[in-house]
């Protein structure tokens, strides 16, 4: 490989890798709502050339994280990252089938989580405060998602409203 294309090649895993946990400041603060959680910064926004990149890395991130604990605390990140994406998305006036697509996989990944928590605890592990975290972080994930059915125009407000509905259903399945 030659010099330039070593260096652009560098360039993007820098890029891809480094700078969204570089610049995971928190942009939906706690201030500006009743939970007290705060989502992280999601990164590179659904919709960039690029994002299938972050989407191979998380992919294995997950692949290669074997324990339990560790994977439902991936998968609530993830799914924290994808509900602030979503919520970005709708402040930026962004395409409906984005904002829902991020919604979704948001839902996704925290249902992936819930799995991964009733999977620890048939191992005996204390899950307790992992499940107090995931009951916040839903209660958050509601919040924002009436706040993202706010922002988006009327006709795409069934839409939202749509996958609202199943991250309250997710509540029932925490409690279990």
């Amino acid at each position: 490989m030659t010099t330039p294309k070593l260096l652009l090649l560098a360039f993007l895993v820098w890029f891809v890798i480094l700078v969204p946990w570089a610049n995971a400041q928190d942009t939906h603060s706690a201030s500006t709502s009743s939970v007290s959680y705060t989502l992280p910064h999601p990164g590179m926004l659904p919709g960039h050339p690029f994002y299938f990149l972050k989407e191979m890395r998380d992919g294995l991130t997950t692949f290669f994280t074997s324990r339990p604990v560790k994977k439902a605390d991936f998968a609530l990140l993830q799914a924290d990252k994808y509900m602030q994406a979503a919520y970005l998305l709708a402040s930026e006036k962004r395409d409906i089938t984005i904002i829902v697509s991020s919604l979704t996989r948001s839902e996704e990944y925290f249902v992936e989580g819930l799995t991964d928590i009733a999977l620890a605890k048939k191992e005996g592990v204390d899950t307790k405060d992992l499940s107090r975290q995931f009951r916040t972080a839903n209660l958050k994930h509601q919040e924002v998602a009436a706040e993202i059915e706010e922002i988006v125009s009327e006709k795409d407000t069934k839409s939202v409203n749509r996958e609202e509905k199943k991250i309250h259903a997710l509540s029932k399945k925490i409690q279990k």
